[in-house]
C-alpha cells in the first residue's frame, strides 16, 4: 500500500477530516465511497471513522451495528437530528426534543435512540420510526430480565 501524495495532514486537518468523513457516514456513504472520494484505502476511512469516535462491532443488525465513544456521540446525535429534519421536516430543536423524548419515554439512551433513527428513518414513516423505537426498548427491556 502507498502513502497518500502530497503533504502530510497536520493534528487539526485529521481531526477535521475525520469528523467529515464520520458525518458523511452517518449521513449513509458507505465506506468504498469514501474512500474513493478521498482518495485512500477503506483502512484509512476506518481509521478515520475510530479517531472521530465510531467503532464497529461487526455485521450484525444495522440499529446496534455501530459503538460510539463519548467522543462521537454529538456527531451521532447530529447525524440523527440531521436525518429527522430532512426526512420528517422538523426544524432542528423539534428533532432534538423528540430524540430526548423518545429516549426518556422507552428508557433508552439518547444515543440508542440515534443510532435506530440512522439505521432506518429513509425507509420509513414518522408514526412506523416511533414503532421501531418502541420495539427497541421493549427488546432491551427482555434482554435484562
Amino acid at each position: 500500500m502507498t502513502a497518500r501524495p502530497g503533504p502530510r495532514l497536520t493534528r487539526r486537518q485529521l481531526a477535521e477530516e475525520a469528523e467529515l468523513v464520520a458525518k458523511l457516514y452517518l449521513g449513509g456513504v458507505a465506506v468504498p465511497q469514501l474512500a474513493a472520494r478521498f482518495g485512500c484505502s477503506t483502512q484509512t476511512i476506518y481509521k478515520r471513522l475510530h479517531r472521530a469516535g465510531i467503532e464497529f462491532d461487526g455485521p450484525k443488525d444495522p440499529v446496534t451495528r455501530i459503538r460510539v465513544s463519548e467522543a462521537g456521540t454529538p456527531l451521532l446525535i447530529g447525524a440523527a437530528k440531521d436525518k429527522l429534519t430532512g426526512r420528517y421536516a422538523l426544524t432542528e430543536t423539534e428533532a432534538h426534543r423528540w430524540l430526548q423524548h423518545a429516549a426518556m419515554n422507552h428508557h433508552i439512551p439518547m444515543i440508542g435512540v440515534a443510532q435506530a433513527v440512522i439505521a432506518v428513518a429513509d425507509q420509513l414513516e414518522f408514526a412506523d420510526l416511533k414503532r421501531v423505537i418502541a420495539k427497541i426498548s421493549v427488546q432491551q427491556a427482555n434482554a435484562t430480565v
